[in-house]
């Protein structure tokens, strides 16, 4: 996971401690706006492992141990937030939110068992342009995760899928000059 730091555009804690994501502090960089950024410092010194977020134990309970993903500590932190007033993937109404959005896991866990993770539109005159599961480059050249498509990862995870499209948003300076590649500023 990209840890929280301060060159990262959001810090999970940061924004709000009752977010069903917030469980963890993790940091991200915003995509639409750095997309492609090669940036120096210290922030990939990742010491969070993708497995331990909550997020992606109720997946793993689900598709393991045929559990209900609404009884997971992630559904019940879902359930709290829409309860305190916020919404949650749209839903505004925390009994709908747990039995709806179970389904769409469900539904999500087979499509990726049967077709694996497809890529999202990429036409740039399309707003999921910027919905591929994020990740960033460390200064090792090691992947960690940015911030969206959790559920597509860690579900690809789970059942093993060994190929997934993503988008790499931001790369550490170290690794891209590793590579052999110069970077160069461009100014407008």
């Amino acid at each position: 996971m990209t840890p929280p730091s301060r060159y990262t555009d959001l810090n999970q804690h940061d924004a709000n401690l009752d977010h069903p994501h917030a469980y963890y502090n993790r940091g991200y960089f915003y995509e639409p706006l750095r997309l492609g950024t090669v940036l120096d410092g210290d922030w990939d010194y990742a010491n969070l492992e993708l497995s331990s977020l909550l997020e992606y134990k109720a997946l793993e309970d689900v598709i393991l141990n045929g559990k209900h993903w609404s009884d997971s500590q992630f559904a019940k932190r879902g359930e709290n937030y829409i309860k305190l007033g916020y919404s949650s993937k749209g839903f505004t109404n925390a009994e709908q939110f747990l039995r709806e959005r179970e389904q769409q896991i469900i539904d999500l866990i087979e499509s990726i068992k049967t077709h694996g993770v497809q890529p999202t539109p990429k036409s740039i005159f399309d707003e999921k342009v910027f919905d591929q599961i994020s990740v960033n480059v460390a200064r090792d050249g090691k992947l960690l995760f940015n911030n969206r498509g959790l559920h597509r990862l860690s579900i690809a995870k789970i059942v093993g899928v060994e190929k997934i499209p993503i988008s790499v948003v931001v790369w550490h300076s170290k690794w891209v000059q590793r590579m052999g590649f110069q970077v160069v500023e461009v100014n407008e």
